[in-house]
């Protein structure tokens, strides 16, 4: 069999599982033999419709789950309270996330841990402002 042949049969079986996927991908499922001939040439473009809907709800329930912040942000957040007030006061915002310690925050919790943070930050400078300025009228 020449290297021409084998080039070809192979790129008739990757078409032929291309198709089976598509099928399958589509909910033909067990069915994908009989809607194998649904998918030629005009229908196949209908059949892509479909799971590019797939997608497109699953990517709009991906971006909705995507936090906004990074674990970098987090870190950040975190090491600023803790340089500036103690790691007691950092610790209190990790453990009400539910997380004994910074490395068991999860993504689903990084935009929640932010806010909880810059929160935690402006109450412990408010506190510590508020007491600088009542010594100071003293």
């Amino acid at each position: 069999m020449s290297i021409e042949a084998l080039i070809a049969s192979q790129i008739e079986a990757l078409n032929r599982n291309t198709e089976a996927l598509l099928l399958v991908g589509n909910g033909a499922g067990k069915n994908a033999e009989a809607a194998k001939p649904a998918a030629t040439a005009g229908a196949k473009t209908e059949a892509a419709k479909p799971a590019a809907g797939k997608t497109g709800s699953a990517a709009g329930k991906t971006a909705a789950a995507k936090p906004k912040h990074t674990e970098d942000e987090v870190v950040s957040a975190l090491t600023k309270i803790k340089e500036e007030f103690g790691a007691d006061a950092a610790k209190e915002v990790i453990k009400a996330l539910g997380c004994a310690k910074m490395a068991e925050i999860t993504a689903d919790k990084y935009d929640q841990a932010v806010k909880l943070a810059e929160e935690k930050y402006t109450e412990l400078s408010e506190a510590a402002n508020g007491d600088g300025e009542e010594d100071e009228g003293l």
